[in-house]
């Protein structure tokens, strides 16, 4: 089943809520680039495992956001707009 016209939504509406992605997304990497030098250079960590372990988060949160949506969704809970 195809949206029609009315149920689209606009292309400037989808730009500008996407808009504070690129700062997201800068602020994280900040975050692990200091989280990887501290881990490497202060406790001695090596960095195979800080990065295997950075990149079992970033799949953990993968798997369990959406899902943490749908269990919201079929709870009832609606997300205030």
């Amino acid at each position: 089943m195809n949206a029609t016209e009315e149920e689209r939504i606009p292309t400037a509406r989808i730009l500008v809520y996407s808009s504070p992605v690129p700062g997201v997304f800068m602020a994280s990497m900040l975050v692990n680039f200091y989280l990887l030098k501290f881990s490497t250079d202060i406790l001695l960590i090596a960095p195979a495992t800080i990065g295997f372990l950075l990149l079992a988060a970033r799949v953990w949160d993968a798997f369990t956001d959406p899902a943490g949506t749908r269990g919201c969704r079929m709870t009832g809970v609606v997300n205030a707009r």
